[in-house]
């Protein structure tokens, strides 16, 4: 089953409503002439890529001593942290978690670290300094698969825009339908939203619609940058009706 919704294709015309006032002239007594007005549909589409990546890298070690557990992880923590800082990530957008406790059945202590990094708009980025990690630590690190995010507040302004984008398309039809009727419009009627949907990148040719948990990275079958940032984009499509009045031309008179 595919892993896209599908847009219902818009009505690619515009309706007119004749003007029957002379053929209810006699019944003008009790009731009013109908509005003329033109209908139109419009349809818009806005694609965002995520702009947030998450790389989570956890650190272990065991040791007899519990500070010597302690030191060597602090030593691999100070330069996670520092390397993620090196490529832009704020102080205030790294989270660092740390525990000690012992090993069951063996006189060992346990020292681990977990670092998060969020990057903000350098999902490039995230996804470089995971290969540099993989490629510089040794086997007591483990650096996860980064996760692909949108930013909610950049995801509902694209949202509102698609919509605008699309009632504007829809004044637009309308005005080039009164121009070849050779009438003008006037001010509008309603205006309705009739779908706003959104569709994520369409990979079944690579995972199940169940694996879709933004782990595509790391895996044996790994994807380039490019199509693990179109595999999470996301794409927003808007259909809007509206009506306007539509008016004679007026000609000015010497």
């Amino acid at each position: 089953m595919s892993g896209r919704n599908i847009l219902e294709p818009s009505h690619i015309f515009a309706s007119l409503k004749p003007d029957r006032t002379a053929q209810e002239n006699e019944h003008s007594d009790c009731r009013r002439a109908p509005r003329r007005e033109v209908q139109v549909t419009g349809t818009a589409e806005i694609s965002a890529a995520p702009s947030m990546c998450v790389l989570t890298v956890v650190i272990r070690s065991e040791k007899a001593q519990a500070e010597e557990a302690k030191n060597s992880v602090l030593r691999r923590l100070e330069y996670v942290q520092q390397t993620f800082r090196n490529h832009g990530v704020q102080d205030g957008d790294m989270i660092s978690v740390k525990n000690l406790s012992r090993v069951p059945e063996k006189p060992l202590y346990l020292m681990e670290a977990q670092v998060d990094g969020t990057f903000r708009n350098s999902v490039h980025k995230c996804l470089q300094l995971h290969n540099l990690l993989v490629e510089k630590l040794d086997e007591t690190v483990r650096i996860l698969p980064p996760k692909l995010h949108h930013d909610k507040q950049k995801l509902e302004s694209i949202r509102k825009q698609t919509c605008l984008a699309a009632l504007a398309n829809a004044k637009q039809k309308a005005i080039e339908v009164c121009r070849m009727l050779g009438q003008g419009i006037g001010r509008p009627i309603y205006v309705k939203e009739d779908a706003l949907q959104e569709l994520s990148g369409d990979f079944n040719s690579i995972t199940s619609s169940s694996e879709q948990d933004h782990t595509l990275i790391g895996t044996p079958k790994a994807l380039d940058i490019q199509q693990r940032i179109n595999a999470n984009t996301i794409t927003i499509k808007a259909q809007v009706s509206a009506a306007f009045e539509l008016r004679g031309l007026t000609k000015n008179k010497k």
